[in-house]
């Protein structure tokens, strides 16, 4: 079959068109993904586009295989390392928030924690947690697994000799209101040991996070491109030490907690610039 002239270029101009009109589509949807996943970066706050009940689903759901689908990746990444690093520092009475299924049960020295409180906001997650502290027979009257959300924690201020966080700034719908609760319940002299993942100091793998964040947070709950060092600054939290790995995307950052100065009556009052 022949094709004149005048046919083959305008098949090929409708081609051209739409492959050129296709190219913009993607481009833009993909800008406009970016700009949307950064939200959750600058703000700290998650992005409108995963609903936190759709990221708690995503615990809820995943709990069960949890352990299986993530062990293998932080193996190789070397997170049971830093894991054991931070919680050699935990002692006394220690919680540990967004605690999932006790990934960080087996690290704790129950010779120096006094007390382990874990608490999650997804009631099947404390339920693999459960199983796993009852196979690494941990002791029962030390350890105390509660579902709990991690914004709005149930216990009186000055509780805790030892508050832990691993990977929940990530998942935690308001992370600064998080970490405000976590200096809360800390004693004036106690400690708040984190161990986080966001952005990197590479723009270029920050580019990567950005782009595939919504994705992450739709399956895994998290998102994994928020700013830690932003969020940790904001809440005032005193930093002793920060340590960065995996091209500055993993923080393992241990700190004192930020207690208000009070007036004579008790009341919070103002501290002065100068004396932050």
């Amino acid at each position: 079959m022949r094709i004149n002239a005048r046919t083959a270029f305008v098949g090929a101009g409708l081609y051209t068109g739409g492959v050129y009109m296709a190219y913009q589509y993607i481009v833009q949807n993909a800008e406009e993904q970016k700009a949307l996943n950064s939200v959750s970066a600058a703000t700290g706050s998650s992005c409108v586009c995963v609903a936190e009940a759709e990221r708690r689903e995503a615990f809820n759901v995943g709990a069960p295989k949890y352990d299986d689908e993530i062990g293998t990746d932080e193996f190789f990444m070397g997170l049971p390392l830093l894991r054991r690093m931070l919680l050699w520092d935990a002692v006394g009475d220690t919680i540990e928030v967004a605690t999932g299924t006790g990934r960080n049960f087996k690290y704790y020295d129950f010779d120096r924690v006094g007390s382990l409180t874990a608490c999650d906001c997804s009631a099947e997650m404390i339920v693999v947690a459960q199983e796993k502290a009852a196979k690494l027979e941990l002791p029962e009257q030390q350890v105390h697994c509660v579902t709990m959300d991690a914004g709005t924690l149930q216990f009186p201020d000055d509780t805790f000799d030892t508050v832990v966080d691993t990977f929940g700034l990530c998942s935690f719908e308001d992370p600064a209101a998080v970490l405000a609760e976590m200096q809360r319940i800390c004693k004036p002299n106690g400690q708040v040991l984190l161990l986080e993942h966001g952005r990197s100091h590479y723009d270029w793998l920050t580019d990567i996070l950005d782009t595939h964040a919504v994705r992450h947070a739709k399956r895994w709950g998290c998102w994994w491109n928020r700013d830690i060092e932003k969020i940790v600054a904001d809440s005032r939290l005193d930093v002793v030490s920060t340590s960065k790995f995996h091209f500055g995307t993993t923080s393992l950052i241990k700190g004192k907690p930020f207690k208000p100065k009070k007036g004579p009556f008790g009341d919070a009052i103002a501290i002065p610039i100068a004396e932050l």
